[in-house]
């Protein structure tokens, strides 16, 4: 095969889009997925993340917040550097909700609620990101790609199919989130202290 006639097949195969529609089925989910991560648009990645998982950004976000609201408010001035620095100065606090947080971690940068946009992954990944085989039992999915990745998708109350986190991923995420609950009752517990020593 010539370079030319290699390079007339390789654009011919690169211009090929993305199969578009809904997420009636886990494919058509898995390529929602694809065209948003294509667009390097996180926010749209977070809309396509299944509920559960959006709720642990969001329990993650919510105790850290008010940990940090806490400490600002209650705790006196030589001890709220030493507290805000455990919930890593309280830069994560900043961010307006579950869906920031998100965005954010997925750009690369938590301290970011905006983001940058995602890196293309370009015309050969999304080649190989193309399903393969689809395995679905009852509400969770797996898409088999040509590239040969494995992609989780749950189907969510609405009967739609959204995108799920590896299970890797779970474990880390509702570690910070369990972190975060317990940072949270041990700063009211020291208010309570404080409270205590004050009358």
């Amino acid at each position: 095969m010539t370079l030319r006639v290699l390079a007339v097949a390789l654009a011919l195969l690169t211009g090929c889009s993305l199969p578009s529609g809904g997420r009636g089925t886990p494919e058509e989910a898995h390529y929602a997925v694809l065209t948003a991560r294509r667009t390097g648009d996180p926010g749209a990645l977070w809309d396509l993340l299944h509920p559960d998982d959006r709720a642990r950004f969001d329990a993650w976000i919510a105790a850290e917040k008010e940990a940090v609201r806490t400490i600002s408010l209650v705790y006196p001035e030589p001890d709220r550097a030493p507290a805000l620095a455990a919930l890593a100065d309280g830069r994560r606090a900043s961010l307006e909700d579950g869906r920031a947080l998100f965005v954010a971690l997925a750009s690369g940068d938590e301290a970011l609620a905006g983001g940058t946009p995602l890196p293309d992954p370009g015309p050969f990944a999304t080649l190989g990101a193309r399903a393969r085989a689809v395995a679905v039992a009852d509400d969770l999915a797996t898409v088999r790609t040509w590239g040969g990745d494995e992609i989780l998708l749950r189907r969510g109350p609405d009967d739609v199919w959204y995108a799920t986190l590896p299970p890797e991923v779970v474990v880390g995420l509702d570690a910070a989130v369990e972190r975060a609950k317990k940072n949270l009752t041990r700063v009211r517990a020291n208010v309570a202290k404080l409270a205590h020593k004050a009358q």
